[in-house]
């Protein structure tokens, strides 16, 4: 069973979205970029999309771009993230 962390998320998605960061964008994750928005981190909405692919495939699960409209932080993505994960649990 995955725990949550001190902000709150589950540590799992924390760790393939450090994950994510790296490969797709070569950025070092750090927890205050969670509340920053997408473009303050460099992210643009492509590189949300390559993330989001590779965070399906390691966490297993199916979303789709129309559920990552309006996301402007890292936080948005990674409570889309665990509502999928959530709904298949």
């Amino acid at each position: 069973m995955s725990g949550h962390d001190a902000s709150g998320l589950d540590n799992s998605v924390v760790e393939a979205v450090r994950s994510a960061l790296d490969e797709v964008m070569g950025l070092t994750f750090e927890e205050e970029m969670l509340d920053q928005s997408l473009a303050d981190t460099g992210i643009d909405s492509l590189d949300l999309i390559e993330m989001v692919m590779v965070l399906e495939e390691s966490l297993g699960i199916s979303t789709s771009e129309s559920d990552f409209d309006g996301v402007t932080t890292l936080r948005g993505a990674v409570d889309v993230i665990e509502r999928h994960r959530a709904s298949v649990a």
